[in-house]
């Protein structure tokens, strides 16, 4: 059972079972009912979250693979369609356990406390920890971009220690500086983090959409850069390099899962999830296939191939001397998956510290925000040192690969829960059972397998950073049964 100091600690957590077949964990997040997520709320959250730096930097790759407008296009299509497909997973999931946590709640219901924990250390450690620091740092460089070459990578201080070099940069600083700044909007309520949010989606849609309109409308494109649509119906090689461009496509649309952290504060999570999970994505798609669009209108595929700042590219394409109309729409893209990402970061350690597998303070919501202020906190304490290691981006590409394990486990826990608990309430079923996801395992285990065979020393980190917590869990459970926990 659970200690007393997380049963009575907040009205985010209540002590009924999560199942009246195999209670794993009492803790049950509810809605908050100062400020619950409404849809549309929720699906700012999907879409400020997804639309992000991808869009802008993964097209030239993908053109380097695929050599015609047409099977460009397909590609991001299919991309959403997975998207799509995982989307629809975690709705179910989420509708059935609307407790804070995301994917460790649903590994854990499925496949154990243990597993479920080895998931939220990997999420905790490096994903989210690390996509925050990644984020905080991309929005300073860019902001720091407008100011004097002298100022943006300013080093502020260095040390030499034998053939080691560290250096404390600005950019480092400012990076620390936003990260706070987010941090401390999210501690003041979910309202307030909310209500940032939404402006901020608002925002780059708006921005989007009016560079949409100008580019078609006044810039220097032509169609025939677009047409044909395939020149070749089905070139030798076309389905091996499609699965290639599907990877950096399948992580331009990463963050559909945003809401199912925070689902036990979204109002009727049984309708709002499944329907802010499908308007979410299909915005983004809609959002992508159109920027791609523009790219092609832009400049002939040759000419993207391989190019990574292809927003910039085809913004001077358009319009002479407007990269900089470009670095304004990424910096608010950035703002906004940074916004989401530490918003719904710290339910993670709450969950965890609820199950009485994390430091406990992360289980105590703030008495007048009603928001895991400590686990926000100590995210944002362990961001900063990701931050300040500068080896923040190294330690994000060796765990990719546990979470896409991870986010295989979680798929794969919907055929377990619907085998195991035929009877639990499940408030929305996912369309296209079991087929749609089955698509997504067998399309995730391609990505897995393909980034062990081009990437085997980082898997290989990722492994060991998720081997990692075994001592860890074995530590926190003994001191939850030496502190009279079960």
């Amino acid at each position: 059972m659970m200690s007393e100091k997380n049963t009575t600690a907040s009205p985010l957590s209540s002590q009924s079972p999560v199942s009246s077949l195999q209670p794993l964990a009492p803790q049950s997040a509810i809605p908050n009912p100062r400020s619950p997520i409404g849809l549309f709320s929720a699906t700012m959250l999907i879409v400020g979250n997804t639309i992000g730096v991808g869009i802008f930097t993964t097209s030239g790759v993908v053109a380097a693979h695929l050599p015609s407008p047409g099977w460009i296009l397909l590609a991001w299509i299919l991309g959403g369609l997975l998207s799509l497909a995982g989307a629809l997973v975690w709705a179910e999931l989420g509708a059935a356990f609307p407790h804070a946590g995301g994917e460790y709640v649903y590994v854990r219901e499925a496949c154990g406390p243990f597993w479920g924990f080895l998931c939220g250390w990997a999420s905790f450690l490096a994903s989210i920890s690390g996509s925050i620091a990644v984020l905080a740092i991309a929005l300073a460089n860019y902001l720091l971009a407008f100011l004097p070459a002298s100022v943006n990578g300013l080093v502020l201080w260095h040390v030499t220690l034998g053939d080691m070099v560290y250096s404390l940069s600005l950019n480092q600083v400012v990076g620390i500086g936003l990260m706070w700044l987010i941090t401390s909007i999210n501690y003041r309520g979910l309202q307030l983090g909310s209500f940032t949010q939404n402006i901020l989606s608002m925002s780059k849609l708006l921005a989007i959409g009016a560079l949409l309109v100008a580019g078609f409308s006044w810039g220097s494109g032509s169609w025939s850069n677009v047409m044909p649509l395939f020149p070749d119906l089905m070139p030798q090689g076309h389905l091996s390099a499609l699965g290639v461009a599907l990877i950096p496509i399948i992580f331009a649309y990463t963050g559909w899962n945003s809401v199912a952290y925070i689902a036990g504060e979204v109002r009727t999570p049984e309708t709002t999830l499944p329907r802010s999970a499908l308007l979410g994505t299909m915005i983004t798609m809609g959002v992508y296939l159109a920027l791609n669009l523009l790219y092609l209108y832009a400049l002939p595929v040759a000419a993207l191939k391989g190019v990574v700042q292809v927003g910039d590219a085809v913004a001077n394409a358009l319009f002479a001397g407007a990269g900089w109309v470009i670095a304004v729409l990424i910096a608010i893209s950035i703002a906004s998956a940074l916004n989401v990402t530490v918003l719904t970061g710290g339910r993670i350690a709450f969950a965890m510290a609820c199950d009485d597998v994390f430091f406990p303070r992360a289980a105590n919501l703030h008495p007048r925000f009603q928001v895991p202020g400590h686990a926000l906190l100590l995210q944002a304490t362990w961001t900063s040192l990701l931050i300040l290691s500068g080896t923040f981006e190294q330690l994000l590409t060796y765990t990719t690969v546990v979470i896409v394990g991870f986010s295989i486990v979680t798929t794969s826990g919907l055929f377990i829960l619907r085998r195991q608990r035929p009877t639990f309430p499940r408030p929305y079923h996912v369309w296209g059972y079991p087929w749609v996801p089955a698509l997504y395992v067998v399309a995730s285990v391609g990505l897995l397998l393909n980034a062990l065979w081009e990437q085997p020393v980082e898997c290989f980190f990722g492994v060991l950073l998720c081997v990692a917590g075994v001592p860890a869990y074995r530590w926190w459970r003994n001191v939850d049964s030496v502190s009279g926990g079960a």
